[in-house]
This record gives structure tokens, sequence and C-alpha cells, in this order.
């Protein structure tokens, strides 16, 4: 005689449970399946996150000079000095200078003005440096540095009797001797006897530039094609 368990008035409800843990139990493995994405899918999902982890804790740090590379100081730009094959460079400026110098390199473009670093101004030099002399027009001139800029300073006039000598270079009295040009006045020189003479005075009438009206001692210059006292 077999038994039925829904036969028991007490087992229909193991029966019940028992059916639903079995049923619970075969699909188990479907609700696991399902979260990794598949087989190949849950391989896929866990290399992607240990790649994002890889690279959350991984970093890599680059120093470069702010002057870049360098094998010497030639391959560096203003203000800078080749240093460990590294460009390393200063750009600041003081707040009070005596001199240019304290303002940096003449590259740097600043000079000092009333005791501040100033940019340099667009210069039309008519010296060579500062410091230097000229005697033109029967006056001695100097050149100064004037806000970045060279320019021959106002005339100094020759002492009473004085004109500037043939090079330019001083003032100097009438004579007749000499033993270079420069002894000479303006206009003249020193002949092999030892006398000076040449002279030429004669102001041509038109010119192109300063030297066609003569040496710089004359103190003439060339404007709108004519000789000119300056």
């Amino acid at each position: 005689m077999s038994l039925r368990l829904s036969s028991l008035p007490v087992l229909p409800a193991l029966a019940a449970v028992a059916t639903l843990v079995f049923a619970a139990a075969c699909t188990t493995p479907a609700v696991i399946a399902g979260s990794g994405g598949g087989g190949s899918g849950g391989s896929s999902a866990t290399t992607g996150t240990a790649t994002t982890s890889a690279a959350t804790t991984t970093s890599t740090t680059t120093s470069t000079s702010s002057g870049g590379t360098c094998t010497t100081s030639a391959d560096c730009g203003c203000g800078c000095a080749c240093i460990a094959d590294a460009c390393e460079c200063t750009g600041a400026i003081p707040p009070t200078c005596m001199a240019d110098a304290d303002c940096g390199p003449a590259c740097a473009g600043l000079h000092c003005v009333a005791q501040k670093c100033e940019p340099t101004a667009m210069c039309n030099d008519t010296c060579p440096a500062a410091g230097a002399t000229r005697c033109a027009g029967g006056g001695t001139e100097t050149c100064t540095l004037t806000g970045g800029c060279l320019s021959w300073s106002a005339a100094v006039a020759c002492p009473q009797g004085e004109g500037c000598n043939s090079d330019g270079t001083k003032c100097v009295g009438p004579t007749s001797t000499c033993t270079a040009p420069a002894d000479c006045g303006c206009g003249c020189t020193c002949t092999p006897q030892g006398m000076c003479g040449f002279c030429t005075g004669a102001i041509p009438p038109t010119c192109t530039t300063d030297d066609d009206c003569g040496p710089p001692c004359a103190g003439i210059v060339c404007v709108a094609q004519k000789c000119v006292p300056k």
C-alpha cells in the first residue's frame, strides 16, 4: 500500500514547503549568473573593476624646469642659466634700483629711472657710449644716458679764441705748428712740414648726409638736402 503525503491531514503544508525549498535551490544559480551578466560578462566586469582600481591608485608625477632642458646657458632664454641640464630662470624685478644693472640683464629691456626699474624706450641713440665727448660747432658735448637712450648734451662753448680741432675731440687755439692733425683747427690737417694747412671750409650747395657738409667738428648737418648749422 503506497502512502501519499497529501493524503495525511498534517502533511500538505510540509509538501508545500518542500516544493518552495526545491524551487529556490533550482533558481539560485540563475540569479547568480544573471547578476554577473553571464560567464564571459562576469569576467569582463571583474577585469573592469581591477583596471579602475589600478588607475585610481597609480599616478605619475612629471617635473620640468620652467626654462626647459639645456646643455649650456646659451640654450636658455633671457635671465636663465643652465644648471644640471635644466634652464633655471629668475624674473623678479627689484622694488628699487641705483643703476640699470640692478634691473637685470640688458636682454630684459629694463633700466633704472628715478630708482625704479622701467621698460627701456625705443631709442635712436645719437652717440656711442655714456661719457664720450666730442667738439662740434665751437663747443664740447658729452654723451649722456637719459631714459635708457644715449644722446649728446648741449654744447659747452670753447674758451675765448679757441675752436674745435680737426678730429672733433677737443678745443684748440690758433696754431701754425703741429705734430698731428688733431693739433690743428677744424677743417685743417698737419702737413709733412709740421704746419697746419690744407684747410677746407667751403660748404657744398646740396647734401644727402651730414658727412657731405664737412667734418663733425664743423657742427654742420644736412637738413632737407642743405647744409645748415645744427
